[in-house]
């Protein structure tokens, strides 16, 4: 038979149950508030400063956790070395459940958006020219050559996502949005 536990290892136990319980409730409401007051960010060294991620894209991109989306500027004003012209637009991802409500729309998840990119292909598409991550609202921003290139987001909806063609010109911002058919119907 089992011998009970001698009674102050068991308060001692407890206490330390209960004490990490209460740290990770005193950081999680820290980070709680450290979302809600990102009214304060308002530029790209904002958002890095608050050390939030930053994107693997060009020009570099940070977005908050409440979906405020920033684009380091001073990596657009190297284009006086060398022609560039500019990619943006946005990606609509949907339908979200298979019936709406009233009321209620089937709003897009974030991670819908982060777990795709948007990819900028040679027109031969044998060659990756650019690419970008979705920020939760949507929006993408590639600085490329100006030239002619085919883009698509992956991983796409329901197969892979259509290869369309764009046209960059020099110091022009090309807008291009692009749907993905999730296939819930």
């Amino acid at each position: 038979m089992k011998k009970p536990m001698p009674m102050p290892l068991a308060i001692l136990i407890t206490i330390l149950f209960f004490g990490i319980l209460f740290v990770g409730f005193v950081q999680g409401s820290k980070r709680e508030k450290e979302v809600k007051n990102d009214t304060d960010i308002s530029s790209f060294a904002d958002c890095v400063a608050a050390g939030n991620p930053i994107m693997e894209s060009y020009p570099e991109q940070c977005n908050t956790p409440n979906g405020k989306h920033f684009v380091n500027e001073e990596q657009t004003s190297i284009h006086e070395n060398f022609p560039v012209g500019f990619l943006e637009g946005t990606v609509e991802i949907g339908p979200n459940c298979p019936v709406e409500i009233e009321g209620k729309p089937c709003v897009t998840p974030p991670e819908a958006y982060a777990s795709r990119e948007v990819v900028v292909y040679s027109m031969d598409i044998q060659a990756t020219q650019g690419r970008s991550k979705i920020a939760a609202d949507g929006s993408y921003k590639v600085v490329l050559e100006p030239g002619q290139y085919m883009v698509n987001v992956q991983p796409g909806g329901i197969g892979p996502s259509e290869m369309l063609p764009v046209t960059i010109e020099e110091d022009k911002t090309t807008t291009h949005n692009i749907t993905v058919d999730t296939g819930i119907r």
